[in-house]
């Protein structure tokens, strides 16, 4: 089945690797756009869609949603001067843009003004939403993967 192939090449190693290396800024937003891109792999195992599953996934963990946010803003870019598209009124992103602070090896702290949606706040590193929301990125990261366990494990019986 695609979602248990996915989930045991390339999600499962992926989260051991940002267990181990839990500052990695880069690798936590790569994982939360493939935890969220495991919706399309089960539904071409069970033909369901995509809401519906979304739905479950979120009955499993009510903040999955947010991962969603995370993952959009990830991989999408979004301007409202692309030739034949009408502007958005909302946003599409939920996520309130804000300095991330990278800590180097050395102890010191260096800011990078180009990123968007993670800050850090002593050691503990947060995603922070435009709804006020803040979940710390291991959490949204770990709740997100045992969710998509359960289900892909609903999914086999």
């Amino acid at each position: 089945m695609f979602a248990q192939r996915y989930y045991d090449t390339i999600l499962e190693p992926l989260l051991m690797k940002y267990r181990s290396t839990p500052n990695d800024d880069d690798l936590a937003y790569a994982l939360a756009a493939l935890l969220e891109q495991v919706v399309d792999h089960i539904r071409i195992d069970t033909g369901r869609s995509l809401n519906d599953i979304r739905k479950s996934l979120q009955n499993r963990y009510t903040d999955f949603i947010y991962l969603r946010t995370v993952a959009i803003s990830t991989k999408n870019v979004f301007t409202d001067n692309i030739p034949g598209l009408n502007v958005q009124t909302r946003d599409l992103v939920e996520l309130e843009v804000g300095p991330r602070t990278a800590i180097q090896a050395d102890g010191s702290v260096q800011q990078k003004a180009d990123s968007q949606t993670l800050i850090v706040t002593g050691q503990r590193r947060m995603f922070r939403f435009k709804d006020g929301k803040e979940i710390p990125v291991a959490d949204l990261l770990e709740e997100s993967f045992r969710a998509i366990t359960d289900e892909i494990n609903s999914v086999e019986q």
